[in-house]
């Protein structure tokens, strides 16, 4: 039997509780009463009930009167009630709880998370610990960081499937995600790696195709890095002047020096101490002045 003293009466007003209380301002409550609080999706208050210790509790944000056998699955925020001789609770540590018949289970059913799980059929996925554990098939699906993702209609059995960070699943025979972001790209693993620049963005790219720039990702095929520029420049359209990308105007792809900002031809030009000299025949480097 529950036994409640009520001790003295105290004067609070609404402003005095998050969220507001439904009593006036300057209304007596006795102690042993308590706030009942419910939230919304999005972590707001959505109402504040004021209730009774004595003879009801707070599930959920639900106020439910006391009964034998009646407990709450989980905490005051986020729980539900339930009858502990005909049910049993399935909860996780942030306080979601649900409950579930007694009957269900049988053989190796058991709790994952909030949710029911056969152990002999499929996995749970578990993941951040503010996530709520959730049931997945591990033949069609994979468990990424806590989140279910379906595997590629190709990788599956699931053993052929891996997960690129916590937003997709690809097959790694065919496919790879260098990066682990969620750029999945064609090509296995051992064709391809991650593009990074010095600020920590990243691509991913396929190397023997391509070239990276810090970050910056092109084919390699008239294409070339100009210091530590995170851009790609193409040959006869730039060329790369002290770390800087000089335009090629009109564009001649045999132009692919610079000399004092000034694009030049190689093969008839030499640049010596930032002065462009015709090349003599058979001599093409700089002497003296």
């Amino acid at each position: 039997m529950l036994f409640c003293l009520l001790v003295f009466c105290k004067e609070v007003t609404s402003q005095g509780v998050q969220g507001g209380l439904p009593f006036a301002p300057g209304q007596r409550y006795e102690v042993g009463f308590s706030v009942c609080t419910s939230y919304h999706a999005n972590g707001s208050v959505a109402s504040s009930v004021l209730y009774d210790e004595c003879n009801s509790f707070c599930c959920g944000g639900q106020v439910i009167l006391n009964s034998t056998n009646l407990d709450c699955c989980g905490s005051r925020e986020h729980g539900s009630p339930y009858s502990t001789l005909y049910e049993r609770c399935c909860s996780w540590w942030t306080g979601h709880g649900r409950a579930y018949s007694k009957f269900s289970f049988v053989g190796s059913v058991g709790c994952c998370g909030t949710s029911l799980i056969d152990w002999g059929q499929d996995r749970c996925c578990y993941g951040d610990s503010r996530i709520v554990p959730s049931v997945f098939q591990w033949q069609t699906q994979k468990c990424c960081q806590g989140r279910v993702l379906p595997a590629p209609a190709s990788a599956r059995p699931s053993w052929y499937a891996d997960c690129c960070g916590s937003t997709a699943t690809y097959d790694k025979r065919t496919h790879s995600c260098p990066c682990g972001d969620g750029n999945v790209v064609s090509g296995p693993s051992s064709r391809t790696t991650c593009c990074r620049s010095s600020n920590g963005a990243t691509a991913p790219y396929i190397s023997d195709s391509q070239i990276c720039c810090n970050g910056a990702v092109g084919m390699k095929e008239n294409r070339f890095c100009c210091g530590s520029l995170p851009v790609v420049g193409v040959v006869g359209e730039s060329v790369c002047c002290n770390g800087k990308l000089a335009a090629v105007v009109p564009p001649n792809a045999n132009l692919t020096e610079c000399c004092n900002g000034s694009p030049y031809d190689p093969r008839f030009n030499v640049c010596c101490e930032s002065r462009l000299l015709e090349v003599v025949e058979g001599a093409d480097q700089c002497c003296g002045r």
